[in-house]
């Protein structure tokens, strides 16, 4: 492959890689020397509102400060770093970014400057944030059903259990009909209360709850 042929394909993986991940370059300090457009469609910041500051402009505050310690720890060493950043935009709109930070040696000075590559995660992680909304709300169902069932259950046991006890009392002349009337009121508020459940749980099945 001949050298212009070579730039023509530098020229169009850089391209590619300015239009897929958000770049920037700080200084052995932190301080941001380089943004690329990307990096300011995300971030709605310009690049002159970046430019000079560390990247503390787009925190969002979801991470403690040990998080950004453990980062500065590793690439203070000359080692990579790799993990997810939650930052903020402009508008004050979180966006996760999945983020590789390199040391860049500059000989000159022995000094590191600090290349950062993040690609946006945002929606991947929006959707992994309902799917764990939406387990939490099954949880919930889940154990409502079990709750209510075993209600119904210990609600309807004790009617039917008063309810067989009168009738076997009455067939063995241990109460008059008079008795038997007066105790089944008694009963049928009972088993007015058991229906009320069962109405629930009816309606908990046909999703109506």
């Amino acid at each position: 492959m001949s050298n212009d042929y070579t730039l023509i394909y530098l020229t169009a993986l850089e391209k590619a890689v300015e239009n897929l991940v958000m770049l920037s370059v700080t200084d052995h300090s932190g301080n941001i020397i380089h943004v690329n457009d990307y990096f300011c469609d995300v971030s709605q910041y310009s690049r002159d509102e970046l430019i000079g500051k560390t990247h503390s402009v787009v925190k969002s505050g979801i991470h403690g400060e040990a998080f950004y310690r453990e980062i500065w720890g590793t690439i203070g060493k000359g080692k990579i770093w790799k993990g997810q950043i939650c930052n903020k935009q402009k508008s004050g709109e979180i966006y996760w970014v999945d983020t590789v930070i390199i040391p860049v040696t500059n000989p000159g000075v022995n000094m590191n400057n600090y290349l950062s590559v993040c690609l946006d995660i945002t929606e991947k992680k929006n959707y992994e944030g309902d799917i764990l909304r939406r387990n939490a709300q099954l949880q919930e169902l889940i154990h409502f059903k079990d709750g209510l069932i075993h209600t119904v259950s210990h609600d309807l046991k004790g009617p039917l259990a008063t309810i067989q006890g009168l009738f076997q009392l009455f067939r063995e002349g241990l109460i008059s009909p008079d008795e038997l009337l007066e105790l089944s009121e008694k009963v049928e508020k009972d088993i007015e209360h058991a229906r009320s459940l069962l109405q629930k749980l009816e309606n908990w099945s046909a999703g109506k709850f």
